[in-house]
């Protein structure tokens, strides 16, 4: 079966083979930009990102501070 049965176009999934080899996993691809994954792979950044969740959830709002460039 092809994935455009499915309604996936190249790049839009990932497969996994199964271990025992009887068949593969076909589940959505995440597309990330490059600023994404530098964002999502520095631990000062994630931890920035759920503070800022957590903050949000319980209604706290913080004033935007702007840096100067």
């Amino acid at each position: 079966m092809s994935v455009g049965r499915l309604g996936f176009s190249e790049g839009h999934v990932v497969a996994e083979r199964l271990e025992d080899g009887s068949g593969w996993v076909v589940r959505p691809a995440v597309l990330m930009t490059d600023a994404e994954i530098d964002i999502l792979t520095s631990p000062k950044s994630v931890e920035d990102i759920e503070r800022s969740l957590d903050d949000l959830a319980e209604g706290n709002i913080r004033p935007r501070v702007r840096s100067r460039g």
